[in-house]
Parts: C-alpha cells; sequence; structure tokens
C-alpha cells in the first residue's frame, strides 16, 4: 500500500482512514461447516489467537480483523506465515508452522464464518 498512498496528504489520509473506519462491515454470508468449525475452535485454542485479535475477532487499529474475512485471503495468509513467505511476524511463522495445512484451512473457514458464537 505505501507506494499506492505515498503522494497523499496527511490530513487527506486522516480523512480516508475516518470514512472507512466510520463503515458497517459487510455480512458476507459465509458459514464453516461443523467440522471446520470444531477444528477451529480447537486451533483457536491452541494459538491463543484471542489474545491478540480479540475475543470477537473483530481486531482494532492496531491489530487485524479476522472475523468474516474471506476465508481463502484468512488460508493464503496464514500459509504464507508457515511458509516464511511473510517475515513481518516471527511469532505467527512459528505458530503457524505448528499447524498443519488441513488445520490452517479449517481456521480460515471458521474465521470467515465467525459470528460471534
Amino acid at each position: 500500500m505505501a507506494p499506492m498512498v505515498a503522494g497523499i496528504e496527511k490530513e487527506k489520509m486522516l480523512r480516508i482512514a475516518e470514512y472507512y473506519s466510520n463503515q458497517t462491515w459487510p455480512e458476507s454470508g459465509f458459514t464453516a461447516d461443523t467440522g471446520d468449525v470444531a477444528a477451529g475452535k480447537k486451533a483457536v485454542t491452541a494459538g491463543q489467537c484471542v489474545a491478540c485479535h480479540l475475543g470477537s475477532f473483530k481486531g482494532n487499529s492496531r491489530v487485524p480483523r479476522l472475523a468474516g474475512q474471506h476465508a481463502e485471503y484468512l488460508e493464503k495468509t496464514m500459509l504464507d506465515f508457515k511458509y516464511k513467505r511473510r517475515l513481518n511476524s516471527p511469532s505467527k511463522g512459528a505458530l503457524f508452522a505448528s499447524f498443519s495445512d488441513e488445520d490452517i484451512k479449517a481456521l480460515a473457514n471458521y474465521l470467515a464464518g465467525f459470528k460471534g458464537e
């Protein structure tokens, strides 16, 4: 994103951020199957994801939202951490290295369909 916004003045960037922060999160309608929900809950507990992403997985201004994101995006991001294609959080790389690819897919589906249960 940095190259895309490099020419935007700080005041305008703040107005853009305010606009987007006031939008409601769109409902994707995605529902994870029962097996993915069970595996996702197990992975969340093992990884202690709620410590940073909060119990609702909605994140905050410093921590990304996970709930309701596209499953494919979540899976790719987690696999990128696991296989060290993404290096900005070594602790996530170590965490995801402990999960199978199938568990990561289930976790991604669980979070994509998470509605706060």
